[in-house]
């Protein structure tokens, strides 16, 4: 087992908690943000809560910090992902096809970059910790190479391929993990 980063190597917020009830289970959803890739993610966080799992969020929806004037965006998004990481219980990993109707004006270049940062991130250091991770591959986006299998331990985690475009069962999966996490 990777020994964990020091917390001192954090800026100070990340080691906040974010409050929950008795018997809520915080799973965290990551996946790509842009433009209506971020509404998917968000559409499955909402259908978990409908569906008895008030904790399902994604980042965006979790108490969110002020950037530190010496700290650069793309580096204050990584802490802010890890936080997320740091307050779940469980994480589900989206990652989605790249469509010109999702992306609207944005690149394609690089759209799960981020998500597949954190599912490294999380399995090597969160996820013995944690209830479980679950991964969704829409369509094509399963083959994800050799640098990243050999980087991302998946052994623990439950993963399936969906079909393009099937969001309802991107949902339906993400919920039967739920309940299998819980029982």
């Amino acid at each position: 087992m990777p020994e964990k980063p020091l917390i001192d190597e954090y800026p100070h917020w990340v080691d906040e908690t974010v409050p929950s009830g008795p018997g809520i289970l915080n799973i965290h959803i990551f996946g790509p943000y842009r433009n209506d890739y971020q509404n998917i993610l968000k559409e499955m966080a909402e259908y978990l809560r409908d569906n008895g799992y008030p904790g399902a969020k994604i980042c965006t929806e979790i108490p969110n910090h002020d950037r530190p004037d010496d700290m650069s965006q793309p580096e204050f998004n990584w802490w802010e992902s890890v936080f997320c990481m740091r307050n779940a219980d469980a994480a589900l990993f989206v990652f989605l096809e790249s469509r010109d109707a999702r992306l609207g004006d944005a690149p394609a270049q690089g759209l799960n970059s981020s998500a597949f940062a954190e599912l490294a991130y999380w399995t090597h250091f969160f996820a013995p910790e944690k209830v479980g991770t679950h991964v969704i591959f829409e369509g094509e986006m399963s083959n994800k190479g050799s640098l990243i299998e050999g980087l991302i331990d998946l052994t623990d985690a439950t993963q399936i391929n969906v079909d393009p475009n099937d969001l309802e069962s991107i949902k339906e999966h993400a919920l039967t993990t739920c309940v299998n996490w819980v029982q």
